[in-house]
């Protein structure tokens, strides 16, 4: 039976801080069971230095998992498990189960990242597999090639994937012996250690940690430091690009409305219209427009810079008609805030509330929660209750008001939209912008499934497309395109 407390529930705090480690605990006070996670993350600025780099740190972490495949499989049968991964700032490793013995699986692991040895067949079988792995990107849905874009035009330091392919054909085992003797000599290490341990057996796990991994801090100009480009207001930027798979009939958009810097009126605000729209956008643009099966929107966050995001992927039609149909949605859609009335928005506002303010189901769920905030250096482990104080002052006014600054076209939207075209369906010309898409809609609308002709339907069925009077800027190059635009400050500090 689960056991019920009256205390007031408490947040991570910080156990150690010296020579760039540190170290978070928060003991479980709801789910009370015999079980813990810590995790860690590394900041390894020199695995995403460059296209070779990266590979070769994705080799090492392949290696690392190799290596202690049999080890790994004995702790499952424990219910203990670890999961090793790249991240934006170097590796991240996560070790979860009952804590009896989560301890000894986590010190292995970490001595194992520390002083790992690859064979010459363990490389050339890793290789091989991530080869494949990297060549099967390009057979994933559109819509998630449409998301590569967009991050490559709107973040420093991504890499292209082609470049990539083309490194992992050069590397040798000598080149991933050497990676790996220096790997860990440098790097910025922070930790959380939460579930069922004290304070003292967590700080006796950390330091145990930083023993085992010996790392030196990084200076402050080696930190990691990505960074989210800032659009201009008044502009819609489109980057378009042929589908990677050349079989695949889908297209798809995916349009970006940039809300700026966080903060938390902006992300209440925000969090407000993702909720209104979510169900209205699947029902208008899947539903009655039948575009596609993929259609979703949700208030997104890329590096430290609030955004709106909408993609929609369609078999049928191209990208740049599903770019219109989402504006065609948006500008009806602000027609049904002006006309909510007060007791629909409360209660949509009273549901968005309930939403933020849900306990955690899991002890994992909780964790996740907490890790988010010391991976990304904010620590704002009460966010939830936070925005709730934000969300309980918002009026409809001020929904409308933000709706049509950042979302309505305006001289002061910053828009992005990335379009992914499918084969039937090829990037259009700019003469034919517009008219073919139109006319192909209307015959599709007016063929039967017995070859006859229907009457054609009248243009009023779809909401019509708003003229975007924006200033059009067209991306061509994305490494090109984030060196020349102003980039909003550093996300990791």
């Amino acid at each position: 039976e689960k056991r019920e407390k009256e205390t007031e529930k408490t947040f991570p705090s910080k156990i150690l801080d010296e020579c760039g480690f540190v170290a978070w605990h928060k003991t479980d006070d709801v789910f009370f069971k015999p079980k813990g996670n810590v995790f860690i993350s590394l900041d390894l600025p020199h695995f995403l230095s460059s296209p070779r780099a990266y590979v070769l740190g994705d080799l090492f972490r392949q290696a690392t998992e190799e290596s202690l495949s049999e080890y790994a499989y004995d702790a499952e049968i424990a219910s203990l498990s670890y999961s090793l991964s790249l991240t934006k700032k170097g590796l991240q490793l996560k070790v979860g189960g009952y804590t009896h013995k989560l301890h000894l699986l986590l010190y292995k692991v970490v001595e194992r990242i520390k002083t790992l040895t690859v064979e010459d067949a363990v490389f050339e079988r890793l290789k091989e597999r991530t080869v494949r792995d990297y060549a099967n990107f390009f057979r994933q849905q559109p819509y998630r090639h449409a998301l590569y874009n967009q991050n490559r035009a709107l973040t420093s330091n991504k890499w292209k994937i082609h470049d990539q392919i083309e490194e992992i054909k050069t590397i040798k085992i000598g080149d991933l012996r050497e990676f790996a003797k220096s790997a860990l000599d440098y790097a910025d290490v922070e930790c959380l250690v939460f579930g069922n341990f004290t304070e003292e057996k967590s700080k006796e796990i950390v330091v145990k940690i930083k023993g085992l991994l010996n790392t030196k801090p990084l200076s402050p100009s080696l930190r990691s430091n990505i960074r989210a480009v800032k659009l201009n207001p008044g502009t819609t930027y489109s980057l378009q690009r042929e589908g990677f798979n050349p079989d695949d009939v889908n297209s798809c958009v995916c349009v970006l409305y940039q809300v700026g810097e966080e903060n938390y009126p902006k992300l209440a605000a925000l969090s407000m219209v993702g909720h209104l729209i979510r169900e209205p956008a699947f029902d208008q643009l899947r539903t009655k427009e039948q575009l596609g099966y993929t259609v979703f929107s949700v208030p997104s966050d890329i590096y430290g810079a609030l955004c709106l995001l909408i993609i929609v992927q369609s078999p049928t039609k191209g990208a740049k008609y599903l770019d219109s149909r989402v504006e065609a949605f948006l500008a009806k859609y602000r027609e049904e805030i002006v006309k909510m009335d007060g007791k629909t928005f409360s209660s949509n506002l009273d549901a968005l509330i309930k939403k933020k303010l849900e306990k955690d189901k899991t002890m994992a769920q909780e964790a996740k929660r907490h890790w988010d905030q010391v991976l990304y250096k904010q620590y704002k482990f009460n966010k939830a209750a936070l925005e709730v104080e934000d969300l309980r002052k918002l009026t409809k006014e001020a929904v409308l008001s933000f709706y049509d600054r950042y979302i309505g076209i305006s001289k002061t939207r910053s828009k992005f939209s990335t379009q992914v075209f499918g084969k039937d369906t090829p990037i259009p010309s700019k003469a034919e912008e517009g008219a073919k898409e139109e006319a192909k809609m209307k015959m599709d609308e007016a063929k039967k499934e017995d070859g006859t002709i229907a009457p054609v339907k009248p243009a009023e069925t779809l909401p019509p497309v708003p003229e975007d009077t924006a200033t059009q800027v067209e991306v061509r190059d994305a490494d090109e395109f984030v060196r020349s635009m102003t980039l909003f400050p550093a996300f990791f500090r």
